[in-house]
Parts: structure tokens; C-alpha cells; sequence
């Protein structure tokens, strides 16, 4: 864990929707990746909205927020997420609508002695969630605290902590291998290729979702060819997302997910061939440096 003062970044690329209505617990089940009938009120879920060929429209962070659900997903997404997800609502008694008055905020570092001096009980396990003054406090790990609230709320109880710089929650992220999909990325991907499997995004138990079928056939098989890696290049050239990776003949050989700053150089993550070495592989369009794979911190 780290030993510094935690520091406080908005993270800019996230929006919240709000699920409401006293269908809203059956119809993010049926909708989505991950088992949502059963999700307890002390825990969130990491889940993904698919298209009928199971590639991925938008990934969640879905929190239970009292009578409601609050999805954390790509800002760019929201204006066309709405209406598409409407068209799910049948009979069901259920609203959507984008929660304006919330935003994201990313804890980073060690916040434990903070936390003390605010005479807050911040949750320590991975997924867990609390509610503590009017702010909803997610743990993504012990160094990355997710913060829910409205701006009044943040600044009354975060108003203390040292600002840091967007690219920071990014590279926190980027370390703990978790997918985005934006706009750009959207319907590219099944879940696999993000590794949702892996980051418990997916449950092969409950019953269907749009595009089960393709995502349960894919576990069956094993036939995933490609899949999340990360990676290092020693400089300085952040990718936009989106942008290809080249092979040593220079063809396509993926997709950068995200990408940060990081010391000597930069850090990403790609949707990549599983049996193509780092090295082997450039970024499209950037310095002529090999890239190097650092690992994922899961199996």
C-alpha cells in the first residue's frame, strides 16, 4: 500500500445514469452481464451492456443507491446510451435518466489516516461500498477509492485532500488492468476481450442478456484470441484511444484502451493477440519503440 498523503482527481471521463422505479433491479438483470438480482446494497458490480452479437456497448459500475442504481460509465456514451436502454423498457416501471448533479471523484493513494481525521469508515475490500456523508465511497482497491457525490458534498468532506491531475485515475486504472469503452470503442468488443471474465464483470450462471448466447459459447470454447494486455513504451507520446498497434510487418495487431503518462515514458492497455510477444509490436502512427509487456495484476 502506498505511504502518501492521498490525493483527490475528478475523473473526467465519467458520467453517472440513474435506474430507478420498482422494476429497475429486474431490468438491469435482464439487461446486463452480471448478476444484478442478488447484488447486496454494500456492493457493486462491474457489468457490461452488450448488443445481440455480445460485443459490448457500454461497461458499468453499478452501485445500489437506496431505490435506485447509479451506472458509472463513459461520459461521451450517455447522449446515445439513454435513448438505446429506453428502448429496452417495456412494461416494466422504469426511468433513466443521467444523475447531472453527480459526479466521480478517484481517492488515490493511502487514505486511511485521512479517513480517521473525517471519522470516516472508508470500505476496504474491492467492490465493496459505503454511504457516508451523502457521498457513496467505492473501493476499487486499497490505493483507488471511487467517491459518488454532488459538488457540495465533495468539497465539504474532500475539500482538504491535494488535487491530482486526470492522467493520475487513469494510470491507477491502467495498473489495475480495467477496461473503458467510450464512444469510439463501443460495440468492438465481447467481454472476454476485455477481460470481464477475469474481473468477475460476468456471470455465466444467471439467465440470458442480449448477446449471452455469443459471450456463454465463447467461455465453452475457450476461443479468445485476443484479450486486455498492458503494456509499457519508453516515451512519451500518449495514444489516443482507439489507436492501432502494428505488428513487425505492419499489420493491425489491436487497440489501445487507454493510455497514461507514467515514469520514462507511458503505460496502456490494448486489446491485443494473446501470442504476439510486446516487443513485436509498435503504436500506430507514434515512435518506432518496442513495447513491453508488464503483466496484469490478475490471472
Amino acid at each position: 500500500m502506498s505511504t502518501f498523503a492521498p490525493r483527490i482527481s475528478k475523473v473526467v471521463d465519467d458520467a453517472i445514469v440513474a435506474v430507478s422505479g420498482s422494476d429497475s433491479r429486474s431490468f438491469l438483470h435482464a439487461q446486463l452481464t452480471q448478476d444484478i438480482a442478488d447484488l447486496p446494497a454494500d456492493r457493486a458490480a462491474f457489468a457490461a451492456w452488450a448488443d445481440a452479437r455480445g460485443r459490448v456497448r457500454a461497461l458499468f459500475r453499478v452501485v445500489p443507491a437506496g431505490g435506485r442504481f447509479l451506472l458509472v460509465t463513459s461520459a461521451d456514451l450517455v447522449a446515445a446510451l439513454l435513448p438505446k436502454m429506453r428502448l429496452f423498457v417495456l412494461r416494466e416501471r422504469v426511468a433513466i435518466e443521467q444523475a447531472d448533479s453527480l459526479a466521480v471523484h478517484a481517492i488515490l493513494g493511502d487514505a486511511s489516516a485521512w479517513a480517521r481525521s473525517e471519522k470516516l469508515e472508508l470500505p476496504a475490500e474491492p467492490s465493496r461500498l459505503r454511504l457516508a456523508r451523502d457521498i457513496y465511497w467505492l473501493c476499487i482497491s486499497p490505493d483507488l477509492i471511487y467517491a459518488i457525490g454532488s459538488a457540495d458534498a465533495m468539497r465539504t468532506v474532500c475539500g482538504r485532500l491535494e488535487e491530482a491531475p486526470a492522467a493520475s485515475a487513469e494510470l491507477a486504472a491502467i495498473r489495475l488492468g480495467l477496461p473503458i469503452v467510450d464512444a469510439g470503442l463501443a460495440e468492438r468488443y465481447i467481454p472476454q476481450m476485455l477481460n470481464l471474465d477475469r474481473l468477475g464483470g460476468v456471470s455465466f450462471n444467471k439467465g440470458c442478456y442480449p448477446g449471452q448466447e455469443v459471450v456463454a459459447r465463447t467461455h465453452n470454447l475457450g476461443a479468445v484470441k485476443r484479450r486486455l494486455r498492458r503494456f509499457a513504451a519508453a516515451h512519451r507520446i500518449v495514444p489516443a484511444r482507439g489507436a492501432s498497434l502494428r505488428d513487425e510487418a505492419g499489420a493491425a495487431a489491436g487497440d489501445v484502451i487507454r493510455a497514461a503518462p507514467a515514469p520514462g515514458g507511458i503505460e496502456l492497455l490494448a486489446v491485443a493477440p494473446i501470442d504476439i510477444a510486446a516487443e513485436k509490436l509498435r503504436i500506430d502512427g507514434g515512435p518506432d519503440v518496442p513495447l513491453v509487456d508488464l503483466g496484469l495484476p490478475y490471472s
